[in-house]
C-alpha cells in the first residue's frame, strides 16, 4: 500500500471517528420535532406572560375607562341618566338561578346573583334586580368584572367605584347606593372566591383508602 493511499484510508478513518465523537447518538427526526414544537411553545408562554404582566388588568382598564364616563358628567341628574341607561343594557336573568341562595343581602332593593366560571377559568356574572338605579349598578359591575380571572375581580374595591361619582350626595338614597355598590361587590368577590376554593379542592389528587 502507498503512502497516498495510506493517507487517504487514515484521513476517512479520522473523519469517521471525529463524526461520531461529534454525534455519537444522532436524535431522531420525531424526536426533534417534538422538542421544536415544545420550544415554540415555551416561548410562546413566556411572551404572554410578559405581556399579561407589563399591561394592567382587565378589570382595571374597564374600571378606569367607566369611571371616565360617568366623572365626564358634571350634573347628579346626568349620572343618574346614564345608571339607567346602563340598567336597560343589562342582560336577563335566567329566572331559573332565581332562586334565594343567590339572593344578595343588605341592600334596599332585591337582588339575585349567579357566579360561575367558564371554561378559560373567566369569572362569569349574571345578576338582576327589581330596582332600575340598582340594576343600572348590576349592569356596570358587570361590565367591569364578566369574563376577567378570580384574582382581578378580588383586586377591585368599593372605594374604586366612588370615582363614578354615582350616589354621592346627601341624604338616605345616597347612603343607600353606596351600600349597594358595595353589597354587590362584596357578594361578587365572596362567591368568586368560594368557587376558586371549589376548583382547587377538585384539582387536589384524592387519595383512595384501601382496607386490608
Amino acid at each position: 500500500m502507498d503512502s497516498a493511499t495510506l493517507g487517504t484510508g487514515y484521513s476517512s478513518t479520522l473523519t469517521a471517528g471525529f463524526s461520531k465523537w461529534r454525534n455519537p447518538s444522532p436524535i431522531p427526526r420525531s424526536i426533534q420535532f417534538v422538542r421544536h414544537q415544545q420550544n415554540k411553545r415555551s416561548l410562546l408562554f413566556k411572551s404572554l406572560k410578559c405581556v399579561l404582566t407589563s399591561h394592567p388588568s382587565l378589570a382595571a382598564v374597564r374600571l378606569r375607562s367607566l369611571a371616565s364616563e360617568f366623572t365626564e358628567l358634571t350634573e347628579p341628574i346626568d349620572r343618574v341618566k346614564r345608571l339607567l341607561h346602563y340598567a336597560e343594557l343589562l342582560p336577563p336573568f335566567d329566572e331559573s338561578a332565581r332562586v334565594p341562595a343567590n339572593r344578595v343581602t343588605g341592600c334596599t332593593a332585591e337582588v339575585w346573583l349567579d357566579v360561575s366560571l367558564d371554561e378559560f377559568g373567566g369569572t362569569r356574572f349574571a345578576v338582576d334586580s327589581d330596582s332600575e338605579i340598582t340594576k343600572g349598578f348590576c349592569s356596570c359591575l358587570i361590565r367591569i368584572l364578566d369574563g376577567a380571572a378570580p384574582e382581578e375581580v378580588l383586586k377591585v374595591k368599593a372605594e374604586d367605584l366612588m370615582e363614578m361619582n354615582v350616589g354621592v350626595g346627601m341624604g338616605v338614597r345616597a347612603h343607600s347606593r353606596v351600600n349597594a355598590w358595595h353589597n354587590i361587590l362584596t357578594s361578587m368577590q365572596k362567591r368568586t372566591e368560594a368557587l376558586v376554593a371549589e376548583r382547587e379542592r377538585r384539582a387536589e389528587p384524592q387519595t383512595q383508602v384501601v382496607s386490608g
